[in-house]
């Protein structure tokens, strides 16, 4: 679909997960502004995208790199409230060769929680809510 002209009624959503679409949208606060417009009231937006402070991003990533600070400045400018960041993945995308019991993933969460270093994460997400 497209993602800056979202064919839905205002106020239709309780909440829209948006995974690794933003870097390639070619006007994307048109898209957040769309789905500010869509969510109802206390709804809630999660962005995810590949980050732009994690230096290996820059190696083998082929899009458009996004910080956290740029998402909340959009997310921001649409009207969203309470909004949160943060950033996952800092070993590899490979998400499904961990379990959940896994170390690597055990090590995921305890670096996430490191103020500093939790900003450096393969992907950054952002999350806000319509109030």
């Amino acid at each position: 679909g497209d993602a800056e002209n979202l064919g839905y009624k205002d106020n239709s959503f309780d909440a829209v997960l948006s995974t690794r679409v933003f870097q390639y949208l070619t006007h994307p606060q048109k898209s957040v502004d769309q789905i500010y417009r869509i969510l109802g009231t206390e709804g809630r937006v999660v962005i995810m995208v590949p980050n732009k402070l994690n230096p290996f991003r820059y190696f083998w990533y082929h899009t458009h790199l996004i910080s956290a600070f740029t998402l909340t400045k959009w997310l921001k400018k649409a009207g969203f409230r309470n909004i949160k960041h943060g950033s996952i993945v800092f070993f590899s995308d490979r998400w499904y060769l961990f379990s959940s019991n896994s170390i690597w993933v055990k090590v995921e969460r305890l670096i996430a929680k490191i103020p500093g270093v939790n900003k450096f994460g393969g992907n950054v997400w952002v999350s806000g809510e319509k109030k």
